[in-house]
């Protein structure tokens, strides 16, 4: 672009306007500026304090009687190289050629700035360039509204300069603040400006995102963290698992919706990035301020108040956090914390290192200051006649060599390195400031671990006279970063690398915080308070957090949203179960509803523990993550905590939601079209966080009557209420954490350099550098080697190095991939992406590595001349000779060209191509049939978006592939390449592919094979490298539409493949013809076609040809292990002498004999067993079915042994069909217990039915009554009890025979004439006992038809003392359920059977404090059962059962409920009768195995008690009350014989007499029976005979309420009476209960 030059005015220089922004050139008055992009404007005035000076003549100044200390600005004059002088000189001996002076008298290439005199005595130059409106260093890091978001004018940049010097060092700084301010603060800039009604640049991709909320606030080891929902309604197209959006350490900007980014500004950075909470749309954010002042949350806190953890003062402090307000949040892509460290290290600045080559640009370079001509290196050498390839391994010595006497240098084969290598490791330990340019494969990463090996080496050299100085590596990336150090941990084991996100295994044990961990410094007093007192403080907050965030994810149930909602309105959601009928107003179908309670049951047993298929394929956003040095993402802590965090909330999911989004979107993800809709409509509710305001819920009175938008932000209303009242106040500890955490980091950077000064590397990222900038400032660091440097933006590079620097080394390439500045115009037309090491390599003499190991001669003859003019092969890449003919390819190098178009992301501006992605694809699988290891192969994409194409293409032999976007790739290689180009459209766009730099990347990764798919075509015609690219490929026969595939059993067939769908033709990697190869048994190979390598995989499915010992044949196919023979044989078992048919390999002694023989057990049973039963056959393992007729009418299914003879049955399972109490009949098992029943309700009326189930309570029908005739009319609701009589008289109706009707005025006529149907109408009269002048009446629901006297009598028949249920038909029996005439009866009873529904429903639905005490009562109850568990009585599992149940009671119903809480109760009831039971007896003999059976007998009971059940029958409570009382007995039995055996031939004639007695009830017969047991015969012995002639011994009692201390529930299947009171009571009651209570 032709520049044109301004003239000068006044003494100022301006900088050069483009021809095209100013076509006519004007003269500037006084004070005037010119911006890049805007006319002339008036400078603003300003005073000296803002004024940025460049020249100042004196150091001190007087501005308005102020005193102003000056910064001492060196007037720099650059001098340049005289014409004959060399731009590098070899001659290092001399020392004029080495100990370059400035020359002060020289003639510089550029006149001194002229004076300018302003503001009194002040003197400034400005030199060249602009003026700066204001001090840089006063312009605070955190954008500032009005100024930098909304300005009134363009903000004042400068370009950075590329081919001259800066003026000085505050010029430079100043420009390289500006530049990287703004690069950050535009895309926030032009997203509010486009939010706010149009922005400047059309092309601008802005990320808003609306709806914005904040929900709770987090203490956590990393700061106060705020939890925000956003909505997703316009998200729907985004896929965060492989986007730019809301990256880790983006930076946000946030302001309530009213007021559009005016006011009230709040800046934030992403923390944590989970995609899962993001499709929730959920974030993390910490909010920013400019300086910890201004936090309002770290205010001055007595040390009283921080010591004590258990302080109850209460602070108040007001944040600019409105969790009632809508914020709306502009994202900006820029890597915050990188930039505020960078801006803060540039702000503090006050000379910049090596100033003289960074900002004067001398071309003449110095030695380091640490060396003088004498200076001495041991240096390592190598012999000479050892080969080219490898001499790490060879014998080598080291030499001492003067480093600036050339002729003491060894050669460079001596060196192990090539002349150029040589040459630049030279130039890095001779020159102060070296730059090192390595083309792929050159090897510049070598060279740079010889310089670090020859510097650690000589540290005594250099560090001359200070004790100690470690040398500081930098790196752009996390994964550079790694490489290097692994390579110098080969020299040095005295390394450090600081940092998160290492992914290397050798490094991770030299990172900061493994060596914390190995040194256990945490053990530090100071340390482990503080992070007690931070963790103190997120145990505080954690109950109510999790309730907060488990509100974000779903449905709340009304019984937390009970308080909120107005009384007016919660009724109208009454008569169903509220959380159902919430469900439904807000627009859920019932079948939806249900279908949505059983996936959330079924995800409860089953958690989705899916792994990704292809966890090698780099998403966008985890590569950026990876380049970033982030430790955000690990605030949640270990895993393990992570996990169980997860846990509790999935378990507060079922107390607190009644639907969860995620399974939400599983059924959405499954549903029919018909539902989907409606599923749809309410994923997006779910996903807007709009609300109504506190006034609109005051005028709402009627909840059905709202749309449904209004509905939900009403509901919101109701949520936010609850999340205000569970949002806990703690200021207070908010405050002391805060200070805290600033306590802890203060002491860690103390620890950290207690750690770091002793390392001799020291190793960090370019954001790490200025991140620990205050720590590498205080270590005496001389020397610095930055790696992959061209890729790095300048003021990063400034920012990172000490202050203390010496020596600074550059190693990189500027012609790969350059720095990535977020905005595109700073990066072009203001130069921001030129790198401080390719603005070097203009301004500073260098070396260019030429000779490289990497790509063979035909991949990398793409990168010549055109890229690199002198990239030279080394000898070995053309010697690979396994790589000569690629395996299955006629082609090592080639480039499918193609046509197909590409496709638009969804989301953004990336592109991909499922073409390329499908063909890709299957040649890697193909690849890999050749015997390719997955390993061996990568797969690029100029585009990440192309990356998420691969994800559904990629065949399983796959998935350890690496597929990642050219960007994450520089640095690495692979033995094949497989690139896709992406772009091909006809627009003839060809975006980065027009890029020199992104070309190089992408061409040069590959080793041994690269192939590239793209439209050659739409290349060759955008750009001139891509068709002198095409030119040679077209030379060497390396491009075409079709690629050849080769058989490589059979050469001769190749198969060419244009798409993916050709390698159909090649389906095993070979060809289409039989393999028939003799395998190893012997058989043909019957693969079906032929495939490639050995047949040592190769299974064989022919018969196998072996056979046993026996010469019985294989049964199994020839690949598989034949075995042990399983031919069955006869064989005798040497134990009992039976012959059995078993198989041939098992030996008689491990014979198993199953011959069934008779046995007499002591229950009196004789079962056949199989033999080797015998032993341990015992009546509790008897056979034989109990039969025993149970209470409920069914025989025992049991069996003798597992009912413990008789003792204690098994609960009934068998399934019958009954009537519940409402009409209704069920199928289920005998032990089954209901509270509801779940039928379709069958009451209705003239205007509508109800659509309820039936154990809801029917909501009354608010239209007007029909029941109306010529003499009467009810005046009331249909749902209300009518006011009008029966009218008795005839109907005055003909029916359609003309005839007159025979029925009652004001009834439904009946389908009956009295003289057209005259023998039926005779029947009836005679079945109803009426007469020929009687009405009739045809009852609607059975269509039966009744005299009207006799019906009349049947419906008003007295109901005291009868049965609650409907009136029946008295033919059919079948409800009568509409009827005018009878409408008040029918009415009444549905009214009482409401009440017994409501009884009901409260049975069936605890409420969440009555479910929180019994969860309470049963950990009490458990603590002491936990006790049987010790002893062996109660299984662990069966322990661990019931206490998760009390875990997760509060998602159970009521019937489970009720049976487990019998269940603790017995079990406890059990433990304190074992408790009882005398430990050790001194009578032996028989009493003794007594006891132990007893023992016995209480495992037996347990186990029992843990069988699985619906209900608890009564003749289980009786079996379980007799079964205790005989234990307690027994044990009090055998105390009294304990304490009478001595004695006992002395005792009365009679105690011997009831001894005998209790001993047989108790202990059975010979034959062990217990059936003459009578409990209470037992007790009446032992209590009046026994125990008061025996001192010592008591009987433990088991009182009756111990054991039905539960409430007792109605049952469904029990029939309800009314008394004559009018009070409804169930039939087991026995009497009226309430009439029991009145009269007590």
């Amino acid at each position: 672009m032709d520049d044109l030059s301004l003239p000068q005015r006044n003494g100022l220089e301006f900088d050069t306007i483009s021809v095209k922004e100013r076509k006519i050139s004007t003269e500037l008055s006084d004070g005037e500026i010119i911006s890049d992009e805007e006319p002339p404007k008036k400078l603003r005035k300003f005073d000296y304090g803002i004024l940025n000076p460049f020249k100042i003549r004196s150091s001190d100044a007087k501005v308005d009687g102020t005193n102003h200390s000056l910064r001492n600005a060196s007037n720099y004059t650059t001098s340049s190289s005289s014409d004959n002088e060399s731009e590098y000189s070899t001659d290092t001996e001399s020392d004029s050629s080495t100990e370059i002076q400035d020359k002060d008298n020289g003639q510089s290439n550029y006149n001194e700035a002229p004076i300018i005199k302003a503001f009194g005595s002040a003197t400034y130059s400005f030199g060249r360039h602009k003026i700066p409106p204001d001090n840089f260093r006063d312009i605070p890091v955190i954008p500032r509204t009005n100024v930098d978001l909304l300005p009134d004018e363009e903000p004042f940049v400068r370009a950075n300069n590329t081919d001259m010097p800066y003026d000085n060092d505050e010029h430079y700084l100043d420009v390289q603040f500006r530049l990287m301010r703004e690069d950050y603060i535009r895309p926030l800039r032009d997203g509010i400006c486009k939010l706010n009604g149009g922005c400047r640049r059309s092309d601008s991709e802005v990320k808003y995102y609306t709806g914005v909320q904040f929900a709770y606030i987090k203490p956590t080891m990393k700061g106060l963290l705020y939890r925000v929902k956003f909505s997703t309604e316009h998200l729907k197209n985004v896929s965060w698992t492989n986007t730019k959006r809301l990256i880790s350490g983006n930076l946000l900007c946030l302001s309530k919706t009213v007021d559009k980014f005016e006011k009230d500004l709040v800046f934030a950075v992403v923390v944590d990035r989970n995609p899962e909470d993001l499709v929730e749309g959920l974030l993390w954010i910490k909010i920013l301020y400019e300086n910890e002042s201004k936090n309002p949350y770290n205010i001055p806190v007595n040390p009283f108040f921080l010591r004590n953890s258990q302080t109850t003062t209460t602070v108040r402090i007001k944040d600019n956090i409105d969790y009632n307000a809508i914020y709306t949040m502009v994202e900006s892509e820029a890597f915050f914390e990188a930039y505020t460290h960078v801006l803060s290290a540039l702000r503090e600045t006050e000379t910049v290192p090596l100033d003289r080559y960074i900002v004067q640009c001398s071309k003449h370079v110095k030695r380091p200051k640490y060396m003088n001509k004498s200076t001495s290196y041991r240096i390592k050498t190598y012999c000479t006649n050892s080969s080219d390839e490898d001499k790490t391994e060879v014998p080598h010595k080291w030499k001492k060599v003067r480093l600036l006497k050339d002729s003491e240098w060894p050669d460079a084969s001596k060196l192990n390195l090539n002349q150029v290598q040589a040459d630049a490791l030279k130039l890095a330990l001779t020159k102060e400031f070296a730059v090192i340019q390595g083309p792929p494969g050159t090897g510049k990463t070598h060279v740079g671990v010889r310089i670090m090996e020859i510097l650690l080496a000589n540290a005594k050299q250099w560090r001359r006279h200070e004790s100690h100085s470690p040398i500081l590596v930098v790196c752009y990336t996390n994964h550079a970063l790694d490489q290097f150090v692994e390579s110098i941990e080969k020299y040095c084991k005295n390394i450090i690398r600081i940092g998160g996100r290492c992914s290397s295994d050798v490094v991770t044990k030299y990172t900061l915080a493994s060596i914390k961990k190995k040194m256990k410094t945490e053990k530090n007093s100071s340390i482990g308070f503080a992070i007690g007192a931070l963790k103190n403080g997120e145990s505080i907050f954690r109950e109510s957090t999790f309730q907060i965030e488990v509100s974000l994810l779903g449905v709340l149930k009304v019984d937390q949203l009970e308080e909120f909602i107005p009384d007016v309105l919660y009724t109208q959601l009454s008569g169903d179960t509220k959380d159902s009928s919430l469900l439904r107003w807000l627009g859920m179908p019932n079948h939806m509803i249900r279908r949505l309670q059983d996936l959330e049951r079924s995800s409860n047993k089953q958690k989705d523990q899916r792994s990704p298929a292809h966890a090698h394929i780099m998403e966008e956003s985890s590569i950026i993550e990876d380049r970033r040095n982030l430790e955000y993402g690990d605030f949640h802590g270990r895993q393990s905590e992570k996990k169980k965090d997860d846990e509790y909330i999935d378990e507060l999911k079922s107390i607190y939601l009644s639907v969860d989004t995620g399974i939400l979107r599983k059924m959405l993800h499954k549903a029919q079209s018909h539902d989907r809709r409606d599923l749809q409509k309410i994923q997006r509710q779910l996903d807007k966080t709009s609300t109504m305001n506190d006034y609109e819920v005051a005028n709402v009175n009627d909840l059905h009557v709202l749309e449904l938008e209004e509905r939900w932000c009403l509901y919101r209303n109701w949520v936010e209420k609850w999340r205000a009242s569970t949002r806990i106040n703690r200021d207070n500890i908010l405050a002391k954490n805060t200070h805290r955490l600033d306590d802890l980091t203060k002491h860690r950077e103390d620890e950290d350099e207690e750690i770091v000064k002793s390392r001799d590397v020291i190793a960090l990222t370019t954001t790490g550098a200025a991140k620990y900038r205050s720590l590498i400032n205080r270590l005496s660091i001389k020397i610095v080697i930055v790696e992959e440097a061209a890729e790095v933006l300048e003021a990063h590079i400034v920012a990172a190095l000490p202050k203390t620097t010496q020596h600074l080394i550059l190693i990189g390439d500027h012609q790969q991939l350059k720095p990535s500045p977020a905005v595109y115009e700073l990066a072009k037309k203001y130069k921001l992406e030129i790198s401080l090491f390719e603005r070097m390599i203009k301004n500073v003499p260098h070396v260019t590595l030429s000779t490289q190991h990497r790509m063979q001669p035909l991949i990398a003859d793409l990168l010549r001349p055109q890229i690199y003019s002198d990239l030279q092969d080394h000898s070995s890449v053309s010697k690979r000779n396994g790589w000569k003919n690629i395996r299955g390819l006629t082609k090592s190098v080639f480039f499918v060209s193609h046509n197909i178009p590409e496709e638009n992301m969804l989301e953004g501006k990336s592109k991909k191509n499922k073409f390329e992605a499908y063909f890709l694809a299957r040649l890697c699988k193909y690849l890999i049939q050749q015997q390719y290891e997955p390993a061996q192969i990568t797969i690029l994409a100029m585009y990440a978006g192309q990356i998420s194409a691969f994800r559904s293409v990629l065949h399983e032999s796959c998935k350890d592939v690496k597929v990642t976007p050219v960007d994450g790739y520089q640095g690495e290689e692979n033995d094949i390449i497989l690139l896709s180009l992406v772009r091909s459209n006809c627009e003839g766009n060809i975006g980065f592919l027009r890029i020199e730099n992104r070309i190089c990347v992408a061409l040069s990764r590959a080793k041994n094979a690269f192939y590239c798919i793209g439209n050659i075509e739409l290349l060759k015609e955008k750009s001139k490298l891509w068709k002198h690219i095409a030119l040679k490929l077209e030379q060497s026969g390396c491009i075409g539409e079709c690629l050849m595939l080769k058989c490589q059993k059979h050469p001769e067939h190749c198969t060419p493949v244009k798409n993916a769908e050709d390698f159909d033709n090649v389906p095993e990697g070979g060809c289409m013809d039989l393999c028939n190869a003799r395998l190893q048994c012997g058989h043909s190979c019957k693969t079906k076609y032929c495939h490639p390598g050995n047949h040592d995989n190769v299974k064989c499915y022919k018969r196998c040809t072996r056979s046993c010992e026996r010469k019985h044949p294989c049964r199994k196919r020839c690949h598989e292990d034949c075995g042990p023979c399983r031919v069955l044989i006869p064989k005798k078992v040497p134990n009992c002498g039976h012959v059995q048919h078993v198989e041939c390999h098992l030996p008689p002694e491990e014979i198993i004999c199953k011959h069934k023989i008779k046995i007499k057990l002591l229950c009196g049973h004789e079962p056949f067993i199989p033999c080797y039963k015998e032993k341990i056959m015992g009546i509790r393992r008897c056979p034989v079915p109990c039969d025993r007729l149970l209470k409920c009418g069914h025989v025992c299914g049991g069996t003798c042994g597992r009912c413990l003879q008789g003792r204690l049955h098994l609960p009934c399972m068998k399934r019958q069909k009954r009537r519940l109490w409402c009409v209704h009949s069920t199928e289920s098992k005998c032990g089954t217990e209901f509270f509801v029943c779940k039928e379709d309700c069958k009451l209705r009326c003239s205007h509508s039915r109800c659509e309820r189930e039936c154990w809801y309570l029917c909501s009354p029908c608010a239209q007007q009554c029909q029941w109306q005739c010529p003499h009467y009319k009810c005046t009331k609701l249909c749902g209300e009890p009518c006011d009008r009589p029966r009218c008795n008289e005839p109907c005055i109706k003909r029916l359609r025979c003309k005839h007159k009707c025979c029925g009652v005025c004001g009834e439904a006529c009946p389908d009956v004439c009295s003289i057209c149907d005259g023998k039926k109408f005779l029947e009836i009269i005679a079945e109803s006992g009426g007469n020929v002048n009687s009405q009739l009446i045809q009852l609607e629901d059975c269509g039966h038809i009744f005299s009207c006297e006799v019906l009349d009598t049947w419906m008003d028949w007295p109901e005291v003392g009868s049965e609650l249920k409907h009136k029946i038909c008295p033919k059919c029996s079948k409800p009568i359920l509409r009827n005018s005439r009878y409408g008040n009866i029918i009415k009444k009873l549905a009214s009482d059977m409401g009440m017994v529904k409501q009884e009901m429903s409260k049975f069936n639905e605890l409420s969440l404090n009555r479910k929180r005490e019994l969860h309470y009562m049963f950990e009490m109850k458990l603590n002491i059962v936990g006790s049987m568990v010790e002893e062996g009585f109660l299984a662990a599992d069966d322990y661990w059962y019931i206490c998760k149940f009390n875990e997760n009671i509060f998602e159970h119903s009521y019937s489970k409920i009720r049976v487990y809480e019998r269940r603790i109760h017995n079990l406890e009831i059990v433990a304190n009768i074992l408790g009882s039971l005398p430990e050790n007896l001194s009578v032996p003999g028989k009493l003794i195995t007594v006891l132990k059976d007893l023992r016995e007998n209480i495992k037996d009971l347990t186990n029992w008690l843990m069988l699985p059940r619906g209900m608890w029958t009564y003749s289980e409570y009786e079996d379980f009350i007799r079964d205790t009382s005989r234990i307690r007995h027994c044990g009090c039995f055998l105390e009294i014989c304990d304490e009478i055996h001595e004695g006992y031939r002395s005792r009365p004639e009679s105690f011997r007499k009831a001894i005998a007695e209790v001993k047989k009830l108790l202990l059975g017969d010979s034959s062990g029976s217990y059936k003459l047991y009578d409990k209470d015969v037992v007790e009446d012995i032992l209590v009046k005979d026994l125990l008061p002639n025996v001192e010592g011994v008591s009987l433990t009692t088991c009182e009756e309420k111990e054991i039905f201390c539960q409430r007792q529930a109605p049952n469904i299947f029990e029939r309800r009476i009314r008394c004559h009171n009018g009070h409804i009571y169930c039939v087991s009651a026995g009497n009226c209960t309430h009439c029991m209570e009145l009269s007590m």
